[in-house]
């Protein structure tokens, strides 16, 4: 390297140490995380009012009798809050607080109950959950590498609906189709982890986590002459077996 390259450079290298060091210390104790795995999803029974005309309400009752499973994803950074004073604990040795984004998708099925006695459609109601959440994750304990976690979180959910009707038979009538909607709701979630740290900065999560997703409505106008008075309304929660990777500066 001649000598004007290094006197050139030189500045460059003295700036870089500093910068690099703030860096380290900047991040120290921060943390970012990616997760996945399968969601079961849960709906409770819910009834539907169809106005037949401007001065008559028929009710229809709908069954749930199934929803599809289906995959959480999760995105996160996060922050080991007073780090140093609780590495020299035994038990609750580190507190990590994460903010979360997860994205889900499911469909509630079921039957649809005519004036609540006669039974001529099914139903398919797809839903999509996209929740912004504060979780808090004290560790209870660590053995060498391994240590246990519980999951204590609440934040936002915005979730998309649609709903449809598909006639059993001849006596099914207009099948009822309703545009897609979105709800927001506040919602928490709990849960139980554990991670395995695989070098000093990286490891492994392992996560179960118990979500409420709130009351979900698609909306009252739908295609051609479909229309209700109030919307079928689907309270949903879910479980969820996360596996994840994290990286800790």
């Amino acid at each position: 390297m001649s000598k004007k390259i290094f006197l050139a450079l030189t500045p460059v290298f003295i700036l870089s140490f500093p910068a690099a060091a703030f860096a380290t210390t900047a991040l120290k104790n921060w943390d970012l995380s990616i997760a996945a795995g399968p969601s079961w999803h849960q709906a409770d029974n819910t009834t539907t009012s169809i106005n037949s005309s401007s001065n008559i309400v028929n009710t229809n009752d709908d069954t749930v009798s199934s929803v599809d499973n289906g995959m959480t994803y999760r995105v996160g950074v996060g922050y080991h809050a007073f780090a140093s004073q609780l590495s020299k604990r035994d038990f609750f040795n580190d507190l990590l607080v994460q903010l979360n984004y997860y994205h889900d998708t499911t469909t509630i099925k079921g039957e649809v109950w005519q004036y609540g006695y006669a039974n001529n459609d099914s139903f398919n109601a797809p839903l999509t959950s996209k929740r912004l959440m504060l979780d808090v994750k004290p560790t209870l304990f660590s053995i060498r590498n391994t240590s246990i976690y519980t999951v204590l979180g609440a934040g936002m959910a915005w979730n998309q609906i649609s709903y449809s009707e598909t006639a059993l038979n001849t006596e099914g009538g207009q099948p009822l189709n309703l545009n897609t909607a979105s709800n927001r709701n506040f919602v928490y979630d709990l849960g139980l982890g554990m991670n395995m740290h695989i070098t000093q900065h990286t490891y492994i999560t392992f996560e179960y986590l118990y979500t409420t997703l709130g009351g979900n409505s698609p909306s009252t106008t739908g295609s051609s002459s479909s229309s209700v008075a109030s919307a079928p309304n689907f309270v949903a929660h879910s479980q969820s077996a996360l596996a994840g990777l994290s990286w800790k500066f």
